[in-house]
């Protein structure tokens, strides 16, 4: 899923007519803390809430104004995720995309990046999620893959992640199945690590017994 997918065309933008006054009042209104300058469809770069609020005149158009645009954004050709590291290291909470004319395609804001994940992760199936712990020589997604399908289940979507200070992987999986037991039951044998699992039908049955607890306090 590229950036072109999750973009927010309809978001507001700045124009180099627009006054200074204007465009804090549209971030305060939309919880932004910058907008994307855009003339004649191409991006000049993000003004940020702090450089106008350190204006003296707020009512000067931004034309008028000696600002340097900050220069931040991905192409649309991008994944999504490549804009996941952006957010955490940028102070900035929208990201422009553009084109490969600099031309001005939209914005990425963190709340359209968590839908595109949800979406690529496939949260929305019904299945579990579990943690292995691997050598980095032991990363063979098609063997896991295997030995979760000879379990009756299968692998909708993983991830792997190093494990800090060590030369170990951490994968994290999907799976159809609701419970667990037999896919590992399957990875222990094959001398895998489970680290952690989380089980719908363990979470269901969580929420059934809090449930009835709860009745019978309010029965007493």
């Amino acid at each position: 899923m590229d950036l072109a997918q999750i973009i927010d065309k309809e978001h507001t933008l700045a124009s180099v007519n627009d006054r200074a006054g204007d465009l804090l009042e549209l971030m305060d209104n939309q919880g932004y803390n910058a907008l994307p300058v855009v003339k004649d469809g191409l991006y000049l770069g993000l003004v940020l809430a702090d450089q106008l609020l350190a204006l003296e005149d707020p009512e000067q158009p931004l034309h008028q104004l000696d600002l340097q645009f900050t220069q931040i954004f991905m192409y649309q050709e991008q994944h999504a995720f490549d804009a996941l590291p952006f957010f955490e290291a940028r102070e900035v909470n929208i990201l422009p995309v553009i084109n490969a004319k600099h031309g001005f395609v939209g914005v990425v804001t963190p709340l359209s990046l968590i839908h595109a994940i949800n979406q690529i992760m496939d949260t929305g199936r019904p299945g579990s999620i579990l943690v292995l712990e691997v050598g980095q020589r032991d990363n063979t997604l098609s063997h896991i893959a295997h030995i979760v399908e000879s379990a009756d289940s299968q692998v909708l979507s993983s991830f792997t992640r190093m494990v800090p200070d060590s030369t170990r992987l951490e994968i994290t999986l999907k799976v159809s199945a609701t419970n667990l037991s037999s896919v590992v039951a399957s990875l222990l044998r094959h001398e895998y690590t489970v680290k952690t699992t989380f089980s719908q039908e363990a979470a269901d049955d969580g929420i059934n017994e809090r449930f009835e607890h709860l009745m019978n306090y309010i029965n007493m």
